[in-house]
């Protein structure tokens, strides 16, 4: 083979090569954007999910609100709200996987989140009524927490930590038995929801994480010292 013929022959290869990368290139470029979107697909989804599931909770309180405004208090007694505590805990969970996948201070998520401290402060007036009226033994938790680096109000960190307690005391009182049910609410001490705020302002919570167990404020608890308050 002559230098020429050799040159072309090198030419050629190269133009095969450019190609191969380029096509290489566009098809991870086509599963970036096609993974992009689906990921985007699937958060939007779950934001609809989670809005109607908070839709239908409100609907069920607002609605046994009035049940009991019509035909008295103590109808609230024999109200099985099993099903309505569940609904709550499951958006939830819905509302942390959606923390994960989208960022905590996502707007969508954090507009999500006002919604959903509002029907956690109706189910906690529902179930503080049961406890006071219906001869019911059981703990109420509110949880005021930050999810802001470096706030002043107090450590990120430490709001995770007393929340993962939180969840090992929730797991063994009320699935294991191991002792009286435990009823969590979780509130975001930098949530403008004017319910928050004024939970907030009842309870003078100045710095996070803080605890309110049964009505007494604790800061952050120790797992072994909190189940010596419960």
């Amino acid at each position: 083979m002559n230098k020429q013929n050799k040159m072309k022959e090198i030419a050629k290869e190269t133009r095969q090569t450019s190609k191969l990368l380029v096509a290489a290139l566009i098809a991870t470029l086509a599963l970036f954007l096609l993974g992009f979107f689906l990921g985007n697909y699937v958060a939007s989804s779950r934001i609809e999910q989670f809005r109607q599931g908070e839709e239908k909770l409100l609907s069920s309180i607002m609605g046994l609100e009035v049940r009991d405004q019509i035909i008295g208090n103590e109808s609230i007694c024999n109200l099985n709200w099993d099903d309505i505590w569940g609904t709550k805990v499951s958006l939830g969970d819905t509302l942390t996987t959606l923390e994960k996948r989208m960022g905590k201070e996502n707007p969508d998520v954090m507009l999500q989140k006002e919604m959903y401290e509002l029907i956690e402060i109706k189910t906690l007036m529902m179930v503080q009524n049961i406890k006071d009226n219906c001869h019911e033994d059981f703990n109420i938790v509110l949880f005021f927490y930050t999810n802001k680096k470096d706030d002043p109000k107090g450590s990120a960190a430490g709001s995770e930590d007393q929340g993962l307690i939180l969840d090992q005391i929730v797991f063994a009182h009320n699935n294991e038995g191991e002792g009286r049910k435990v009823h969590v609410f979780a509130f975001d001490v930098n949530s403008e929801n004017p319910a928050t705020r004024a939970l907030i302002a009842k309870y003078e919570i100045t710095e996070v994480p803080s605890l309110i167990i049964n009505g007494e404020k604790y800061p952050y608890i120790v797992k072994a010292d909190l189940e010596n308050v419960l």
